[in-house]
């Protein structure tokens, strides 16, 4: 008899536990964020591309780029010409697969978004100071220096 009771109270121990382990998981929030996002928005924080930058051609267009993954572009006395977009560094898979050929090994990547369209630049250099970008479907290069 005690035999028996022992086995049912174990048995009940047993799917007592399994039952709270279960259903522990449904129970903590799910992170919508995929590890690869929650990287880019904490190197995002301390990216040294965020800031304002004024280009070496035209000094007054600016584009400032910020932490949460988005930048304006803006023009100095033509307050229609601002442009916001949405930016962030790709690999160069990625960026090879929007291009026809082939990239340049060991370069940095960056993809802007302006209403839907999408702009792939090769970071050519990136100081504190200075920024260089070359727009990769026409190859043409802006120059910028870090005002803020």
């Amino acid at each position: 008899m005690q035999k028996n009771i022992i086995i049912v109270i174990l048995s009940a121990i047993v799917i007592a536990a399994g039952a709270y382990f279960f259903s522990w998981g449904e129970r903590i929030p799910v992170d919508t964020v995929s590890p690869t996002s929650q990287s880019e928005e904490n190197d995002r924080t301390t990216d040294p591309l965020v800031g304002t930058w004024r280009s070496r051609e035209d000094s007054k267009f600016t584009r400032e780029f910020y932490a949460d993954g988005s930048f304006v572009d803006r023009y100095e006395g033509n307050a229609a010409a601002t442009q916001p977009g949405e930016w962030r560094r790709a690999s160069k898979a990625e960026v090879e697969a929007s291009l026809a050929g082939s990239l340049e090994a060991g370069m940095d990547y960056l993809i802007l978004t302006i209403d839907g369209e999408i702009y792939n630049f090769g970071l050519v250099d990136l100081t504190p100071t200075a920024l260089e970008l070359v727009y990769l479907d026409r190859g043409n290069t802006l120059s910028f220096t870090k005002v803020k």
